[in-house]
């Protein structure tokens, strides 16, 4: 008999189909944490034996069919030495023999105590009967004790399809005759939608026989390792390896089953109603936001969406009449945002700087706002969130998202600072004889962003992919609609952001249906179908 971690052979195979079936061993994996039990009696057939052994020591082959566990204790060399010290021979099949005697009455007899389901074991076999998986189990266990383990599992509310242990089989583990009895009593037709849980290596090896699942999970986890085989015959399994340094993130990650956003599976957030704007809370904040939040988020994000000719417009429609890739496009929209358009951190960024100022000063909001204004104005330096090229008085978005955030009652220490910033500086301009400018939608929607909780970089982010979104559009409508170049002979060279030359050819102004009219309103637009003469 002969103890050795080494493999026999290479696993490469993978199946990607859907999982039929879940096949799960029983001590230390769904009952018994820790698998005491076991360990326990074989410490003490050795300590009858006259060869103490370490709770370590016992655990070393588990997994394994009882009797070979106690040859395969025998063979590990810290024990083997204390035999012969202790019998002046060498351990012998017989010897093996007479422990196991000894070890199945002592075994049976104290299972019921080591009985206890592990935590989790019932809600991920409820979850794997809801997905519609069998549910198989094996065990090193000879047949009298497993029955004591179904018999105490029923009574706490777990009852396998199907159950083999060692004493079922012609070879135990790491042979996978219980698996392919599993396989056979559940009628599974495909083994590689079979997969094994097992807390041991030789529970895995055990699946690894039968090409069942590659990887294996305890209960309760969300992810499982990689279960792979070496052989030293055979070249290297560079799938084996792992990396020198391992990328952390706490965003998200996924596995064949899921795609987990900070915590959160994104196909339970869909169905539990969560929308795209609930997500960016979930992405950036690490929160579900309250309902008013949500509603904040949603109107900025509606507010910004379209802007007509703009720098980024232009620059997507430039870039479209040369007939790239669509995201070429966008990519170039999303780059012409900078210091004088589309979204961008520095407002926020500037806020922050001046309210800790006021803070660390003890300054009021009111104080503090009117330094803020002096600072820029005496250094020449425009103020951020104020002015707008294209709009002559005041950019008709921003004081409606003020408006907005007062109403749903999220007016923080941001639109505090805000609406003193645009009190001071619209009294010096006016003392200085110059004319109105007004708020625009990066100083009124940075602020509502900041005050439920979004960084600047984060709002500059949110910012951006919303109006890639309209840029994406305008590129859309020019290579369908437009011609390649737009341009020819016969047609002047004019400034593309000239709002004289815009001529909209678009659907008549119309009035926004209040939510109550929603789903009748929009059961008449595609009765009707004039809605498909724009469709792009």
């Amino acid at each position: 008999m002969q103890f050795t971690h080494e493999r026999e052979f290479t696993y490469t195979r993978a199946y990607r189909g859907p999982i039929r079936a879940v096949i799960f061993d029983w001590a230390g994996t769904t009952m018994d944490f820790g698998c005491m039990a076991p360990a326990v009696v074989f410490q003490k057939v050795y300590d009858k034996a006259g060869v103490p052994i370490s709770m370590e020591e016992a655990r070393v082959p588990m997994g394994a069919h009882k009797k070979v566990h106690i040859g395969l204790i025998a063979q590990i060399p810290s024990v083997r030495r204390r035999w012969v010290d202790t019998h002046s021979a060498e351990p012998t099949d017989k010897d093996v023999d007479t422990m196991f005697e000894d070890f199945v009455p002592m075994q049976e007899a104290c299972l019921s105590d080591y009985s206890t389901l592990i935590p989790g074991t019932l809600e991920v076999v409820a979850e794997c009967r809801k997905r519609g998986y069998k549910i198989g189990s094996t065990s090193g266990y000879l047949p009298g004790m497993l029955a004591i383990n179904l018999a105490d599992a029923e009574k706490q509310g777990y009852v396998p399809d199907a159950t083999f242990g060692a004493g079922d089989v012609p070879r135990g583990r790491p042979f996978g005759h219980m698996v392919l009895r599993n396989i056979l009593e559940m009628d599974v037709s495909l083994v590689q939608s079979v997969v094994k849980v097992d807390d041991t290596l030789t529970g895995i090896e055990e699946g690894l026989h039968y090409l069942v699942g590659p990887y294996s999970r305890k209960p309760g986890e969300c992810r499982g390792e990689r279960a792979f085989a070496k052989s030293p015959k055979r070249r290297p399994n560079y799938m084996q390896r792992r990396p020198d340094i391992e990328r952390k993130t706490s965003i998200s990650y996924k596995t064949e089953e899921k795609t987990v956003l900070r915590g959160y599976n994104l196909s339970d957030l869909a169905e539990e109603g969560y929308s795209f704007t609930d997500a960016m809370f979930v992405l950036f904040q690490n929160r579900i936001p309250t309902e008013k939040e949500e509603k904040m988020l949603r109107y900025e994000m509606g507010v910004f969406l379209e802007h007509s000719m703009s720098p980024s417009a232009a620059g997507a429609i430039g870039v479209s009449v040369g007939r790239p890739n669509l995201t070429s496009a966008i990519a170039a929209s999303i780059s012409t945002f900078g210091g004088v358009h589309g979204p961008g951190a520095a407002h926020g960024y500037m806020m922050k700087k001046y309210l800790k100022q006021a803070h660390e000063e003890g300054k009021t909001i009111d104080e503090i706002a009117k330094i803020l204004v002096d600072d820029y104005t005496d250094n020449g330096t425009p103020v951020m969130g104020m002015g707008q090229p294209q709009h002559t008085d005041s950019d008709p978005r921003a004081e409606p998202i003020h408006l907005k955030q007062e109403e749903l009652g999220l007016n923080g220490v941001y639109l505090k600072l805000q609406r003193a910033v645009e009190k001071y500086f619209h009294a010096r301009r006016k003392k200085e004889g110059r004319g109105y400018v007004g708020v625009n939608v990066v100083g009124a929607g940075n602020t509502a962003l900041c005050d439920i909780g979004f960084a600047p970089n984060a709002a500059w982010c949110i910012g951006s992919v919303c109006r890639g979104f309209s840029c994406a559009a305008h590129a859309l409508f020019n290579m369908k609609r437009g011609r390649a170049w737009a341009a020819s002979k016969s047609e002047p060279m004019v400034q593309m952001l000239d709002l004289s030359m815009i001529k909209y050819v678009g659907p008549p102004d119309r009035k926004v249906p209040k939510q109550s009219e929603r789903q009748e309103y929009a059961r008449k637009q595609k009765e009707e179908g004039e809605y498909k003469k724009w469709v792009i």
